[in-house]
């Protein structure tokens, strides 16, 4: 393997030679057009909505100094340094994995990965300091030492961030648990310029949707093994399979638990690096990622226009990562099953789809998997529920009847008739209330309770606690 110091050493003399070279061509074509980075991002301040991200797309972008050595206004083969670093790294055969794409050594692709590689270099040093000031070892080092840990590192280790869409949080700082490895963060300038970039081709999702999120829910401490061809990076983390998908759900669910809200949701998955990069784009690092539709259809219909968001200040952020870690360390397979069903349901387009994942998810939660009247049993389980953790205005009474009016409704849906009682009255309180949003409701409160006392996803010991509630209380049971 080549030696680190020696690849080093030969690549900050190439860099300072390119650096040399393009102001000298600067110095001799000043005003010369120079290709620009494209699709180039950046900021607009919002002081009342959130920050827009706009695109440099034919103009106004800064300058792509690589470009120079790649259209051969400078030759590349003609900088100091650069046949022998080009050397060093032909003697190796690691090199050509590195530069290898998905596998398959091309010579082209080769040369052209032994170019970019000192070239952008160049560029990001250009951009990152000052053009006219003398260049500088240290700022080489800072630059280079995150490709080098790219290079030839065992582990590459990287954070997840996931933007929260469309919710006002009433604080700047981050708000973490007590182990340090998860926080709802603020989202800083560069990080919203580079995500700017993070969208599959032929993505449906709207900018706007996408632009709306000042903060981030962030999973640290990720690490995938080493030796990642330089081509090959992005794409491999462009899988949504690199990520803890139901992990992300259950935190917005803790979300929409804890704030009785469901337009809640997310849109991009991102992985930035922890100490490395393979490449810049002008000033900014690279950060990876991929984009998923999993937000409420409220949102496409120009959600970003509102003046009112949901808003959580630093209180009501702490309780729901606290329900989230509880939610984790619960692992009850019929709370993964639930998990799933309430993200489900919550970012359906139709109702009556909707109705059916709230009502899977009761019957994972409290079905015991015996025979009976299965309708009949949620309805007294879930009453019970709310016995056990009056944590609403809803009583065990009225629960029970709503339970048995949302499974009318999911009959008359699944048996193809007439659906009826698509709102449900609760005289008690004084509302009317669509059956799929109260089905919601009691799904979200249930999951809580379940998660505060774990002991009751046996549905037999529910059934015991009916025994006391029905001794005491007017409850009907029929």
């Amino acid at each position: 393997m080549v030696d680190k110091d020696m690849l080093k050493s030969h690549i900050q003399r190439v860099v300072f030679s390119g650096i040399s070279a393009v102001k000298v061509f600067l110095k001799e074509n000043e005003g010369r057009y120079i290709t620009q980075h494209f699709d180039f991002p950046y900021l607009k301040k919002n002081e009342i909505g959130f920050d827009e991200i706009y695109k440099h797309y034919v103009i106004g972008g800064p300058k792509n100094y690589s470009s120079l050595f790649d259209d051969k206004k400078i030759d590349i083969n003609s900088i100091d340094g650069f046949q022998e670093y080009s050397e060093l790294l032909g003697s190796e055969d690691y090199f050509k994995k590195f530069f290898s794409y998905r596998g398959v050594f091309n010579n082209d692709i080769y040369l052209l990965g032994v170019r970019l590689l000192v070239t952008n270099l160049v560029d990001a040093y250009l951009h990152t300091y000052d053009v006219e000031s003398e260049w500088k070892v240290g700022n080489f080092i800072e630059l280079y030492e995150p490709i080098e840990e790219f290079i030839f590192a065992e582990k590459l280790y990287y954070d997840i961030y996931i933007p929260i869409l469309f919710t006002k949080f009433e604080f700047e700082d981050c708000v973490g648990n007590e182990t340090g490895d998860i926080e709802i963060v603020k989202i800083d300038d560069n990080l919203q310029l580079s995500r700017s970039s993070i969208q599959q081709h032929g993505s449906p999702i709207s900018s706007s949707i996408l632009n709306g999120a000042s903060h981030a829910l962030k999973i640290k401490g990720f690490s995938i093994a080493g030796k990642l061809s330089y081509f090959d990076v992005n794409q491999h983390f462009s899988e949504i399979t690199m990520y803890p998908i139901d992990k992300i759900n259950s935190f917005f669910n803790s979300m929409r638990i804890i704030t009785f809200n469901s337009d809640l949701g997310y849109a991009q998955v991102l992985a930035v690096p922890v100490g490395w990069t393979e490449k810049y784009n002008a000033f900014l690092s690279s950060i990876y990622g991929t984009t998923i539709r999993s937000y409420p259809k409220v949102f496409e219909n120009y959600y970003w226009l509102k003046t009112e968001f949901t808003t959580i200040n630093e209180d009501l952020a702490k309780d729901i990562l606290n329900l989230f870690e509880r939610f984790d360390l619960v692992k009850h397979h019929k709370l993964q099953l639930a998990n799933r069903r309430l993200n489900m349901c919550v970012l359906r387009e139709e109702e009556e789809d909707s109705i059916l994942d709230a009502t899977i998810a009761m019957e994972a939660l409290l079905s015991d998997g015996g025979t009976g009247e299965l309708t009949h049993k949620l309805a007294l389980r879930m009453a019970t529920i709310f016995k056990i953790s009056p944590i609403t205005s809803y009583t065990p009474d009225m629960v029970f009847d709503i339970v048995k009016k949302i499974y009318a409704y999911r009959s008359s849906i699944v048996h193809g008739g007439k659906v009826k009682n698509q709102e449900i009255t609760l005289q008690e309180l004084g509302l009317t209330l669509p059956t799929p949003r109260l089905a919601i409701i009691l799904l979200k409160i249930a999951m809580k309770v379940l998660i505060d006392n774990p002991i009751y996803f046996n549905p037999k010991l529910l059934d015991l606690e009916l025994l006391k509630v029905t001794e005491t209380s007017s409850f009907k049971l029929d």
